[in-house]
């Protein structure tokens, strides 16, 4: 026997339990007694997916291999915000490094070419 939505529906609500009014149209198909409690159950049951989602995933930090946690961006690649830091300051320092040594460079060859043109 095949189980239908119809054979579950009553007069309360599946979210809050609260009573749906049976006066409104359509009450008979209505399964919350108003949009705040479908979008609460909606988004309760996006959370707890995602949340699954997102434990099966088990994904690791990029800089100390420690795993992300379930609560963090599906787009994270670092497990907490002082991750994230250190790796944004190491590419700073190292962007920095690398401008001063082409300054370097550039001086260097400025002083050349500049002894080819008075000799």
């Amino acid at each position: 026997m095949q189980m239908r939505l119809e054979d579950f529906r009553d007069e309360t609500c599946l979210w809050c339990g609260g009573e749906i009014d049976m006066d409104q149209p359509h009450a008979s198909k209505r399964l919350y007694c108003g949009s705040e409690c479908r979008n609460a159950y909606h988004n309760d049951l996006r959370k707890q997916g995602e949340r699954g989602d997102r434990l099966a995933l088990n994904r690791h930090c990029r800089l100390c291999e420690r795993p992300i946690p379930a609560e963090r961006d599906l787009r994270a690649i670092y497990c907490s915000h002082r991750c994230k830091k250190l790796t944004m300051q190491r590419a700073y320092r190292a962007r920095q490094r690398n401008l001063v040594e082409i300054g370097r460079q550039a001086i260097a060859q400025s002083r050349f070419h500049c002894q080819e043109i008075t000799t």
